[in-house]
């Protein structure tokens, strides 16, 4: 992998990382896992689900040409669930997922423009995504653990 990608392969590891170290924190409690502060935000659940579902998107699908992830238009609304270990393994699924297509990428072609969803959108915006999302549903899920630990005071 060439050093400016492996930057963001690297970035993007420990963000994925982050959220796995919270859900270990959290470990098999579905309440936690489910609880959504207000009816119409996610759960810390749906958010985790989120990520790997959005590095698949940007990554796997924008940039590697893969199929589009399924569900991906509903999962903060809809995905819901007590099975830490799973998610996790979703999440490093995503890791892989994106280590493998940045691997093949060149450094040259980060500028090039594609057109997604009609829009024309760079490679490097694409990276630049899914890092950015990562990092925001990162900082809720440690604000919602927060939260549901004031809760429980």
């Amino acid at each position: 992998m060439l050093a400016e990608i492996a930057l963001y392969f690297d970035r993007l590891e420990s963000r994925l990382d982050l959220i796995k170290d919270l859900l270990n924190e959290i470990g098999q409690d579905a309440e936690q896992l489910n609880w959504r502060p207000e009816v119409e935000e996610p759960s810390i659940f749906a958010l985790a689900a989120f990520v790997a579902m959005n590095t698949d998107y940007w990554i796997g699908y924008a940039i590697g040409n893969l199929p589009e992830p399924p569900g991906f238009d509903s999962v903060l609304e809809q995905a819901q669930g007590n099975d830490v270990q799973a998610l996790i393994r979703r999440l490093d699924s995503s890791r892989e997922t994106s280590r493998q297509v940045l691997e093949k990428l060149d450094v040259k072609i980060l500028d090039n423009v594609k057109l997604l969803n009609d829009e024309p959108i760079t490679i490097r915006l694409c990276l630049l995504q899914a890092l950015e999302d990562a990092a925001e549903n990162y900082g809720k899920i440690e604000l919602m653990i927060q939260w549901w630990n004031s809760k429980q005071l």
